[in-house]
């Protein structure tokens, strides 16, 4: 009995299935199958604007740089963006400037703030540090963050205090260049 069940229910959720793709019972295999072609094929579509996107970022990003010396300074608020993808626009920042330092003030869901700070290596060989300076900055937000000195991250949560944390980045970075 259990059996005949068991084929009922199957019989059932694939009859739902169908009705839900439109097509007959027989047709689902082959309906499902197409849908993730499309799927994979839009995934590509998006990761290719995605890199689009980002290099129209990166070089808006340079184009609006302070320069201090020789070294173009970025402060940019992201949002939207996540974590891996602020430190991937970093790392092609680093790659097309010689001398940078980029600062970047990640807005997160939930109302959390994540500061990213980078410097290039020849800041970093005049004893710059990436970590001292997320640190002071992320002392406005009540934070503490960590990382290495060419790279560095803290977090927060008061989205109202993101013009004093811009304010307090611009001051420590003209302080040290």
């Amino acid at each position: 009995m259990k059996a005949v069940e068991r084929m009922l229910k199957n019989d059932n959720a694939l009859a739902c299935v169908a009705q839900a793709l439109k097509v007959s019972p027989d047709d689902v295999p082959v309906r499902v199958e197409s849908l993730l072609a499309e799927v994979k094929k839009l995934k590509k579509n998006t990761a290719e604007s995605t890199v689009k996107q980002d290099k129209a970022s990166v070089e808006a990003m340079i184009g609006n740089a302070q320069t201090f010396g020789n070294t173009k300074v970025i402060f940019q608020v992201l949002d939207g963006v996540n974590a891996n993808d602020a430190r991937g626009l970093i790392d092609t920042l680093r790659q097309k400037l010689d001398s940078v330092a980029v600062f970047f003030i990640v807005m997160q869901p939930e109302d959390k703030i994540m500061l990213l700070a980078a410097l290039s290596r020849d800041l970093v060989a005049d004893e710059r540090s990436a970590v001292d300076w997320v640190n002071d900055v992320a002392a406005v937000l009540g934070g503490k963050g960590g990382g290495r000195p060419d790279m560095a991250q803290a977090g927060g949560k008061d989205h109202t205090k993101t013009e004093g944390l811009l304010a307090t980045a611009r001051e420590w970075i003209q302080n040290i260049l």
